[in-house]
């Protein structure tokens, strides 16, 4: 299952996720308990860890960017952010069940990323 990563040093690529145990490999991506973030403009779920500003974990500008984009395309104006390493999926199908990314998917989140 294919999910893009983006690192608090704006670093990012795609993680293949197993079809099993996907609790583990996304607290694993975010290094601690994780909470999901739906971004609807992008039909996709961002996965943070849930923890990150309280261990002070760094900020991760591209995450933020792509959280705070969700809210002002539904009208809002938010003053919050994104603390650590994120993982990004698909949205859960119908069972609740975490899903990859489409090819479409990963190369639209990949041009977030700054080129080397």
């Amino acid at each position: 299952m294919k999910a893009v990563t983006i690192s608090t040093q704006g670093m990012g690529g795609i993680a293949e996720l197993p079809d099993t145990d996907q609790l583990d490999a996304l607290q694993g991506a975010v290094g601690g308990l994780i909470e999901c973030i739906h971004l609807s403009h992008l039909n996709c779920d961002m996965w943070v860890n849930e923890e990150g500003k309280m261990f002070d974990l760094p900020l991760n500008r591209i995450a933020t960017a792509l959280f705070t984009d969700e809210w002002s395309q539904r009208g809002y104006e938010i003053n919050d952010y994104i603390c650590g390493d994120v993982i990004i999926t698909g949205t859960a199908n119908a069972k609740g069940e975490t899903v990859g990314l489409t090819d479409e998917q990963v190369t639209s989140l990949l041009a977030f990323l700054p080129t080397p």
